[in-house]
């Protein structure tokens, strides 16, 4: 969290240059963004500039050398012991919008030729090639922060189509670069966002799920995700609501984390697919989602009806991708056996029928 750090942070009072600083008058003036340490220093609390300061945090300086060598050197210290770090708000240390938030009380700071980020990545890669750097990440600046050095970075995108059910974006979203989805951190649930089942209902978030735990990148469950916990708790708070797990939750879970976890999905390639109508004049199509992945002998292909309605298609897979006679798919959720002919998936397509938010996880049977 190098954004801000607790408002009782030892160096609040050792350090307090490392932090952005104000005038009794500045805190007179504004007292929701000021407050005052022990030994007398006026500093300021974090913030995201477009919602009120967090009162119990104090902002760091990123325009501070020293704040910067300080920061440094507990990331390799960190480096030590972890694999990886998920970098809070990462977005707010990029120097254009560091300045645009704090511009008035750091503009006597010499102007700092390296971006936060930069700095502080290349020598822990350096040290430690394969550690891991995730951004918490908004406004579009995502890309940025990878250029900068991260392996991965929030993918809100993804999370508001599937919240606001934005059929046609959703389906133009999982064809961009996969080179690009490969570094997106999918989610439907953190500590930030309203718990899963109370955002989107039960049937829809595990069909939300079975989408992120089957696209290209990284995937992430928040705890008490898998139960079907519904009550959000604030990270201040060191107690929350005891909720009885689902069971029917755990099982569905259970099954995609077992399912997104073999290959292909992890080495594969991975190939959007199109719905087509079942019969002229069925659009219910429209509603289907699918892709699959393929590598080696392996193919699994992921079918998901993201509607309130039934849904049938019809999808194209490309023949150069199957073989044997007949075809046998397996899904996952079901345990159920389709038996196709090669002829028909070629000519016409894999004939699909989904309830409302119900998925197929379905696995090519050698």
């Amino acid at each position: 969290m190098p954004n801000h750090l607790a408002v009782d942070h030892p160096w609040t009072e050792s350090m307090p240059d490392c932090f952005v600083q104000g005038s009794r008058e500045d805190m007179e003036s504004n007292p929701e963004l000021f407050f005052l340490t022990e030994r007398g220093h006026v500093l300021a609390h974090g913030r995201d500039p477009h919602f009120p300061p967090w009162s119990d945090t104090a902002q760091v300086n990123l325009f501070s050398a020293r704040a910067r060598e300080a920061l440094a050197g507990e990331l390799r210290r960190i480096a030590e012991y972890a694999d990886g770090l998920r970098c809070d708000m990462a977005m707010l240390a990029i120097n254009e919008v560091f300045a645009g938030t704090w511009g008035k009380y750091v503009q006597n700071q010499p102007p700092l030729k390296t971006e936060f980020w930069e700095e502080i990545i290349s020598p822990v890669r350096a040290m430690h090639p394969g550690f891991v750097f995730i951004a918490e990440a908004y406004w579009g600046l995502e890309q940025r922060l990878r250029d900068l050095g991260f392996d991965y970075s929030y993918d809100k995108t993804l999370y508001d189509l599937m919240l606001h059910a934005s059929l046609p974006e959703l389906k133009q979203y999982v064809r961009i670069e996969e080179r690009v989805q490969r570094q997106c951190l999918r989610f439907i649930e953190n500590h930030d966002e309203p718990r899963a089942v109370s955002a989107f209902g039960k049937e829809r978030s595990l069909a939300a799920a079975a989408m992120t735990a089957t696209l290209p990148g990284l995937h992430l469950f928040h705890e008490g995700q898998m139960e079907g916990c519904a009550v959000r708790t604030p990270v201040q708070l060191s107690r929350r609501l005891e909720e009885p797990g689902d069971p029917d939750m755990v099982r569905f879970y259970e099954i995609l984390l077992a399912f997104s976890s073999e290959e292909p999905l992890a080495t594969g390639a991975f190939r959007p697919l199109d719905a087509r109508p079942a019969w002229e004049g069925n659009r219910s199509s429209e509603s289907l989602l699918a892709w699959l992945w393929h590598g080696g002998e392996r193919l699994k292909l992921v079918c998901v009806n993201y509607s309130s309605h039934t849904a049938q298609g019809r999808l194209r897979i490309p023949p150069e991708l199957l073989t044997g006679q007949p075809l046998a798919f397996r899904d996952a959720l079901t345990g159920e056996i389709y038996i196709r002919t090669l002829e028909e998936v070629n000519t016409v397509g894999l004939f699909v029928e989904l309830g409302p938010w119900m998925a197929h996880l379905l696995d090519l049977l050698a």
